[in-house]
This record gives C-alpha cells, structure tokens and sequence, in this order.
C-alpha cells in the first residue's frame, strides 16, 4: 500500500501523497491534519471527479465517507469524528511552477515514458530521470493564452443558451478546446493545449479525444486527386447529388453556403471548400473512397476511416495531434515525420538512455505537396475560408491553411502553416451532441485562435518571412480559361497556374491564335 500511494497519480501532475499533499494544501503529507488526510484519501476511485476544486459538496460528502469508515474500522474515536466531518474543506493549492506551465503536455510525456519503461529498464518515479522534451515554452504560452481566451469569448457569447440547458438536463456546458504546434521539418511538437483546465478535467482533447474533423479533412481527397494525375485547374460541376442510401432516404448534401454553381475548378472547391466539388472527386476522379482512406493513413492518420462517400466531408473521427502530425507532410515537401515529444532521457548521472530517432518516410511526391501547398494558399485570399487572417489578424506572410465545421456546428477547426510551422485547433463540447450554435463555423470560432498564436509566434521568434519553395517538377503556366490549353497574348481571359510537369499541357491554344485560324 505504501508503494502504491507512493506512486498513484492524484490528478494535477500529482504522483504520490507527498506531491498531492502539496498541491492541494501546500505542506508536507506528515503535516496534513486528519480532515485533509482523509480528503486526500478520497480522491483514490476517481481524482478527478471527486476534486474540490472541481465539485466541492461532492468532494466533501465523499471525505466525510472516509471518515466515517475511519470510525467504523475504530482507527478515530467517535469525538475525533464528530469533530472531523464539521469542518469545511479549506484548501491552500501549491503551485508547481514547472508541471503547471504546460499541464496536458507534462501527463502526455508522463504516459510516453511510461510506456518506455520497461524496454528501457527505468523506473519514473524513483530513478531521478532528467527527460528533454520539445516544448519550447515560449509558444506555449501564446497557444495558452490564444486558445483560452477565445474559450472564454465563445462562453460569454454562448451564456444564455447553456445556462438554459444546464438547467434542463445538467450537462457540462462549458465550452473546450485544443491546440497544437508541430515542427514539420523535424515533427517536434513545440506547443500542446489539452483543454481549458487541468485541474478541472485531465483529458486531453489533443491527443485522446476523436473528434469528425470535417473539411479540415478535405485536403486529403484533394491530394488523392492530384496525386493520380489531376491538376488545380481541372473543372467538376458545382451541382448537387443525390445519392442513394440502403434503407434510408437518399443523401442529398448541399454546399455550407447552400448555394450551387457551374462548372468549377478543383482549386475554386477547396479555397471555397465547396462539397459538392468534394463529393465529385470521390466518386468521379477516384471512383472509391478507399483511395482517400490509403492516402490519409499514409500521410499519417491513425484511426480508423470509414470508407464510405461521406469522408468526402470529414465524417471519420480523428485526434487533433494526428490531424495535425498529417498536414506536416504538406510544408515538408511530401515527407512525413512521425510526431516526437522526447528528444532524450538521462540517468542522475547524466548518462544517456534514451535518445529519439526521426520516423520518417515518404508520404507523397513533392510535385504533389507542393501544388497542395499552392492550393490552401488560396483559401488564405481573397474568397477563401481563411481570409480573415490576413485582413483582421495581420498575418501577411506566406501560409496555406483550412476551415474545418461539422454537422450542426458541433466541432470548429483550423488547421494551418508556414514553411516552419503546423499548428492547428479544436473548439467545441465534450459532449458530441451539443453544439456551438448556427453560423459559429471553423472561420468564425477556431480561425482567430490559430491567427493570433501564428502572428505572435512568428514576431517572438522573429521568423524570417519563408516562401515555400517550388520543386523543378513543378511548372507556372498561364493558361487561356476557355480551352485550358497554353495562353497566347491573344487570348482575352487567362489564368495563372501550377502544374505537375507531368501532366502540364504543351500544346499552345488554338481558338484565340489568328494564325491557327488560317
């Protein structure tokens, strides 16, 4: 039983009585009176659910059960009892500067050293480990402050209506997040925000919680497309399906502006992320969803796709750190990196353990990445979903970058990059059937959480401005948009675009050239 106490996580990165001792009275455990002893003990079936600091009547009804078996198994007097159960939880909380800088990330790096122990020989908790880990705090801090400061906002606009149905059915209203920023050149994860408090819920919704990704997951077909020889230019019609469901009434899904058009380009689809363009790729250039599942896995999904014409609109539920660990292959020219936390362990003595080996593989071809890459630089424009972090966040540089709103707007995404850096952010309920409520899109919600950490994070780096850069397979050309063919000066609408060399067209327009016509 000593052992076990010794090492029981208490929740709040607590590990032991000694360190819970701290955390919620700020003493030692030998100086813990016999109420807070008994509070402490408490906590053991469930640390989390049963924390004052979460649930104070509960709390206390259950150290008062304590207490009372205390009194049965005659270890106190009936005196000392009655005493005990009249006095208020008083708590005195310690602050552990190092744990609670990044709280979610700190149980993250707990569990993976965990899982390495035995295959290391090492014990966590006794052996005086000096772990070296990714976190660069600096970042940290901005991704706390971007991410719980929008929560707060979304809590405040959304008061009324959760205080209505909080009364009616008792649910968690409170509205949560996560946010995650990756190193694509090398996979470390520099930031990591798991929820809007620690200390009220240890579940972190950036590497536990599966969540349906939405259009965040639309790059996904579009790189099936474009890997199978498809270019940005090529046009599908902007129309709704009706697709038949077994017993069931037929699917019949519309864009999110619920307005339809003509024939479109597949670089138009994903800077307006039209879903009816989505749709259209699945069953007309790739003829199976199979395909958009092969590449997912590949760029570094893990859970499980449904293979079915919804993944199409991000219907599959995925983490927020896979999520993110897969558009790293998008800035990193095809190439994808397995997400690494720890970078070394060493003894007391200094000796190394363990030391971090970069995972990766090729996922795509670079022509390929880079024409995504062009590709979600356009949602960044003008008619882009993600316009608005340029014109009210300031955010100039070059970066590609997608909205993602589920069904009902019950989860907001965005994911987004530079040439240095992936970050991306989820915003929502625990529970998957409430929702943010009409119009709180991934652009309105999680777009401004994203924008303001890349701003801040780029001037306290003072990152140089980076463009990305286009391999020699890739080729500009511009275009004459009537017969897709090469421009000539006489062509009265052209456009400017991008080709995987090869499939890039050669031949010169032959309606706008007054020689051909002769």
């Amino acid at each position: 039983i000593q052992m076990y106490l010794n090492q029981y996580d208490f929740g709040r990165m607590s590990f032991g009585i000694g360190s819970v001792s701290f955390t919620y009275f700020s003493k030692k455990a030998e100086d813990l009176t016999l109420e807070e002893s008994a509070l402490i003990i408490s906590l053991l079936p469930a640390p989390s659910y049963y924390s004052p600091l979460k649930n104070m009547n509960r709390s206390l009804e259950r150290r008062n059960l304590v207490l009372k078996c205390m009194l049965d198994m005659n270890y106190i007097t009936e005196k000392e009892y009655k005493e005990a159960i009249v006095k208020p939880i008083i708590l005195n909380v310690g602050y552990r500067s190092n744990e609670d800088r990044a709280p979610y990330f700190s149980e993250y790096i707990r569990k993976l050293v965990d899982e390495k122990s035995d295959e290391l020989g090492i014990n966590l908790y006794e052996d005086g480990l000096n772990i070296y880990t990714t976190l660069d705090l600096r970042l940290q801090k901005i991704a706390e402050e971007s991410l719980l400061s929008q929560l707060d906002v979304m809590q405040k606009r959304l008061h009324w209506r959760l205080i209505k149905l909080h009364k009616e059915t008792g649910a968690d209203t409170t509205v949560q997040g996560s946010f995650i920023a990756i190193d694509p050149g090398n996979g470390h994860i520099m930031a990591m925000v798991g929820g809007k408090d620690y200390g009220k819920s240890q579940f972190s919704r950036a590497t536990q919680s599966k969540r349906q990704p939405g259009s965040c997951f639309k790059p996904f077909v579009w790189t099936a497309a474009i890997d199978n020889g498809y270019s940005p230019n090529y046009e599908l019609w902007d129309q709704e399906l009706s697709l038949p469901q077994y017993d069931a009434p037929d699917w019949r899904p519309q864009n999110y502006t619920k307005k339809r058009g003509g024939l479109t380009t597949i670089r138009e689809g994903l800077r307006k992320s039209l879903n009816n363009i989505s749709i259209r790729i699945v069953l007309e250039l790739l003829g199976t969803p199979k395909s958009v599942v092969k590449y997912a896995n590949n760029m570094g999904i893990k859970s499980e796709l449904r293979a079915v014409t919804s993944i199409s609109m991000g219907t599959s539920e995925v983490t927020l750190l896979e999520l993110a660990s897969a558009y790293c292959v998008f800035p990193n020219k095809g190439i994808f990196i397995e997400p690494t936390a720890i970078t070394k362990i060493t003894d007391r003595s200094g000796k190394v353990i363990y030391e971090a080996q970069t995972n990766k593989r090729e996922a795509i071809s670079e022509e390929t990445a880079y024409l995504m890459v062009n590709m979600l630089q356009s949602a960044m424009e003008p008619g882009g979903t993600g316009y608005s972090a340029r014109t009210i966040y300031g955010l100039k540089r070059p970066t590609g970058g997608k909205t993602g709103t589920t069904q009902e707007f019950t989860d907001a995404w965005y994911m987004g990059f530079i040439p240095q850096m992936v970050a991306g952010t989820w915003i929502g309920f625990d529970d998957p059937l409430m929702t943010l409520g009409q119009r709180n899109s991934g652009a309105v919600v999680a777009l401004p959480v994203w924008a303001k950490f890349m701003k801040a994070a780029c001037d306290t780096l003072n990152l140089p401005v980076e463009n990305f850069e286009m391999p020699d397979g890739v080729i500009p050309l511009t275009i004459c948009k009537d017969t897709k063919l090469i421009a000539t000066k006489y062509c009265p609408n052209v456009e400017h675009e991008v080709f995987n060399r090869k499939n890039a067209p050669t031949d010169t327009c032959n309606i706008h050239n007054p020689y051909s016509r002769r």
